[in-house]
Parts: C-alpha cells; structure tokens; sequence
C-alpha cells in the first residue's frame, strides 16, 4: 500500500507539472485537485486530464485526511474531536461531490465516507467542548464567560441539546453581558432624539441596552453602565456672499473674403465681463456623549459630538458678448440669486449626528 501510495504521489506530481492546473496542484493540494476534476469532468465526461488527475488525487486525498485526523486524535490538542469533526467532513464531502456525478463515479466507483465516524467524533466534540466551557466559567470573570458561551454553542452545535449545553449558553451570556442604562434626553426645540441610535447598536451580541422604565420595572436586571445623549445646540450663520468680476475676449469669424481665388475667414474682437456671486452658510450642530460606570461611577466615556455642515451656491451677472465668456461661468449667466431649500442645513446636520453618534458607540462598545 504505502509503495502504491509512493508511486501514485509522484505519477501524480509528473502529471500536474504540464496540467493547465498546476497552480492549484503544485503545493500537493489533493482535496480541491478533487473538486477541480469533478467540475472538469461534468462539463466533459471525457476530459482525459481530469480524468487522470481524479484517479490519483482522490485516493491521495482520502489517505492524507486519514492520516490528520489519526494525528489530531492521537495528540493531547484541546480540542482534537473538532478537528477531527472537520477532517471527517472532507471526506464525507468528497464522497458526495463524486456520487452526484456520473462521470466521477465511472472512475471511482466506490467513493469511502466517514458517516459512522463522524457521529461519533461529534459526541466526543461535544463532551469536549462542554468541558471546556464549564472550565471557563469556574474562572469566574467576563471575558471567560464570553469564551464558556462559545464553547457551550458550540458542543449545542455538535450534538443538538447535548447535556445543559443551552441553559449553560445562557448563563454563560448572562454573565458576560455589559448592561446598559440609556438615560433620558432633555427636550429640545427642535424635538430632536437621539437614543434611538443607541438601541440600534446590535453588533455586540454581549451588549444590552435598557430604558430606566425597564430597569425599574424588572429588578432581575443589574447595570454596569449609563450612556446620557444630550442635545447642546444647533446654529446657523447668516449669508455670505462674495463676488469675482473677470473679463473675457476673443478674435471670433463675423464673415468671410476672397483675396485672389482664395476665401479668407473676417474676424472682429470682441469682450464680456461676468462677475461670479458666490452665496454661502454653515450651520453646527453638538452633542454631549457620557458614558459611565455605575460602581466606580467613573467616566468611561465624556465628549461633544460635532457636526459642521455648509451650503453654497452661485451665479452670475455678465455683460458683452457671451461668446467669449467660457462655458462653466456663461451656464451661470441670468441665474436667479439662490436660495438654499428651506431646513436643508437643518436636515444635513441632524443626519450627520446621528451617523456620528452610531460611530461612537460602535467604536466604544465594539471592543466589549
């Protein structure tokens, strides 16, 4: 066996060397060489490359995967079952991408699985990783609690309701989860709210966020902080307006003459003046974020959201001949003085706080 194995590999390396896929093959990758070949072969069931390829690979492949998971499991790694989990799948996905083709299985006929071995490496995951998670918890701190929540979907995921697999999750989020008070916001004249932003944080599944109605309702919940959104202020400046007058000519044809047998082009100077009015405003809108621990009673987090947002726009009023007035100051000519739409910069800055304040507390509680 081990001398067919040897002569397979190398036939196996001549081969690739002059296939078109040698770039996938050339680092002894026989799992995808495998798949490479099943493609080929379901659009050519007579693709002699691939057909050799597929002979030689499959077998390498299968005895290689054989070969890690025995490593994996004869070894003292942590959680060499989920390895072995993993490897067992290979297999068994190399069985399935064969047998759903014709062309595959004329030239292996009998694909090997691992179903049997499979089911039992899940059990021994799950007992693995449940394991673990109970270890993780007994250290009694959040960070361990987040990985023991992991370690317990995990063995869920192996093994569907293995043990207290699902009650041992919840506990273990209970007690990793940051729980925070949003605090009210302060009326404003322009019944602006923000806290909204804040309850749409949903990235951070170990992340909860309460109305104080709540946490007072239900004493079962203990926060650890309290975020306060307050509203500053919001200004505008009043217009401004400047103003560039530029003058413009050129030698522009008003005819044509003969001179001889010749037509010559007539040409006659001529001038414009524009003057450019640029009319302009800028609004600010603030914030305040805190955010603050409830036992130290430490700011974790005291800053001023800021928004600065403008609005300008131009026209122009030209004299002379508009011929020579270049084309991106002539589309200004005769325009009406502008006037901004009525709460735009009203609307630009709201907007704009409310994507800053998403970012602040996605960046703060981002690292939670």
């Amino acid at each position: 066996m081990r001398l067919y194995s040897t002569l397979a590999l190398a036939l196996l390396a001549l081969l690739l060397g002059c296939s078109s896929g040698k770039s996938l093959y050339k680092h002894g990758d026989y799992y995808d060489a495998v798949f490479e070949s099943v493609t080929r072969l379901q659009g050519n069931p007579n693709h002699k490359k691939a057909t050799e390829v597929l002979s030689l690979s499959y077998p390498a492949a299968v005895q290689y995967i054989d070969a890690q998971v025995q490593a994996a499991i004869a070894s003292d790694q942590p959680f060499k079952w989920r390895s072995a989990v993993e490897q067992y799948a290979r297999i068994n996905n190399l069985h399935d991408a064969i047998m759903r083709s014709p062309a595959a299985l004329k030239i292996i006929p009998n694909p090997v699985s691992r179903f049997k071995e499979i089911g039992e490496a899940r059990d021994k995951a799950a007992e693995e990783c449940y394991t673990a998670g109970i270890n993780e918890m007994l250290k009694n701190n959040r960070e361990n609690s987040k990985q023991a929540y992991y370690l317990f979907r995990d063995a869920n995921g192996f093994v569907p309701g293995y043990r207290e697999s699902i009650e041992m999750m919840d506990k273990a989020k209970s007690d990793a989860t940051i729980r925070v008070i949003v605090d009210r916001e302060a009326p404003n004249r322009f019944n602006w709210t923000f806290n909204q932003f804040v309850f749409a944080y949903k990235s951070n599944e170990f992340v909860q966020f309460y109305t104080p109605e709540q946490v007072r309702s239900d004493t079962s919940i203990h926060p650890h902080q309290v975020v306060s959104v307050q509203f500053l202020r919001y200004g505008e400046t009043p217009p401004s307006v400047s103003r560039t007058t530029s003058n413009f000519g050129d030698s522009l044809v008003v005819g044509e003459k003969t001179v001889g047998t010749v037509k010559k082009p007539v040409k006659k100077w001529f001038t414009a003046q524009a003057t450019v009015f640029r009319k302009s405003m800028t609004s600010e809108g603030i914030l305040h974020l805190t955010i603050a621990d409830l036992k130290s009673n430490a700011l974790l987090r005291n800053t001023d959201v800021r928004s600065a947002m403008s609005w300008s726009d131009q026209w122009a009023s030209c004299s002379g001949d508009n011929r020579v007035i270049p084309s991106s100051t002539k589309n200004l000519c005769g325009k009406s003085e502008p006037v901004p739409q009525q709460g735009y910069l009203v609307n630009q800055t709201r907007t704009d706080l409310e994507g800053k304040l998403s970012g602040e507390i996605a960046g703060f509680y981002g690292r939670y």
